[in-house]
């Protein structure tokens, strides 16, 4: 891909590089890192529910701050 930008000084043509192209808006959730639990491989919060706290597995994703996707 060709890909055209303004000139900045240490940047040659043919260098290599990575390009970040977003595709659309997504939802998240974010958590504090604080809440998670880690057991061995496995990561999990617990969650009010209206019967008391339950404790939920989760996958984790990327680190915004303080704060991680869920």
């Amino acid at each position: 891909m060709k890909v055209k930008i303004p000139y900045q000084k240490g940047l040659y043509p043919g260098m290599f590089g990575s390009l970040y192209v977003p595709l659309g808006k997504e939802k998240t959730i974010l958590i504090p890192k604080g809440c998670i639990q880690r057991i061995g491989q496995f990561e999990s919060v617990f969650v009010k529910e209206k019967e008391g706290w339950q404790l939920r597995y989760i996958w984790t994703g990327k680190s915004q701050g303080d704060k991680v996707e869920v």
